[in-house]
């Protein structure tokens, strides 16, 4: 009870998420479905993420070098994820900070916490690890970054694993 009402707010992010927990629209009283704006922005992302991929296709070079960040397209797939990151950290934050409100959400507020410290790490570890793969010869990038962010992605997930299997938060 004291998470939906954290959660139902009027802040654009909680107008997003409200849109995303259904998924096919919202049923009004004239047997209509309307979309709203998470809808949009969601089937916006979707559609940059095809785009995307077969933009990166167009290059002469190997796919790989998509998932490098070596051009347009993956550059611009590396802005896509920050804002994603952005998005998930602001609506973590807010959904945490009204959970501190109540005294029943002190513990799941913990939570919170750690679930954003995780999601920060993973969203911007990859873009931060391509980066610092630029300095690197040439030949050396596509490993670093395909080793670089699977040990990311594992760390990541064996601590989510933890935070809901074995955390007091």
């Amino acid at each position: 009870e004291v998470q939906e009402r954290a959660l139902h707010t009027t802040s654009a992010v909680s107008i997003l998420f409200y849109d995303w927990r259904q998924p096919f629209g919202h049923a009004n009283g004239a047997g209509r479905v309307s979309f709203g704006p998470g809808h949009i922005f969601m089937i916006s992302v979707l559609g940059a993420n095809v785009i995307l991929a077969q933009w990166g296709r167009t290059y002469d070079d190997n796919f790989d070098s998509y998932h490098d960040y070596e051009h347009a397209p993956g550059r611009a797939l590396m802005w896509l994820r920050l804002v994603a990151g952005g998005l998930f950290g602001l609506s973590t934050w807010h959904t945490r900070q009204g959970l501190q409100q109540h005294s029943a959400g002190k513990n799941i507020s913990d939570f919170y916490t750690t679930l954003l410290a995780c999601g920060v790490v993973w969203y911007i570890g990859l873009p931060v690890l391509t980066l610092w793969s630029k300095a690197l010869p040439y030949y050396l990038r596509n490993g670093v970054v395909v080793v670089g962010s699977s040990l990311l992605q594992a760390c990541v997930l064996a601590s989510l694993a933890y935070l809901v299997t074995y955390s007091r938060a």
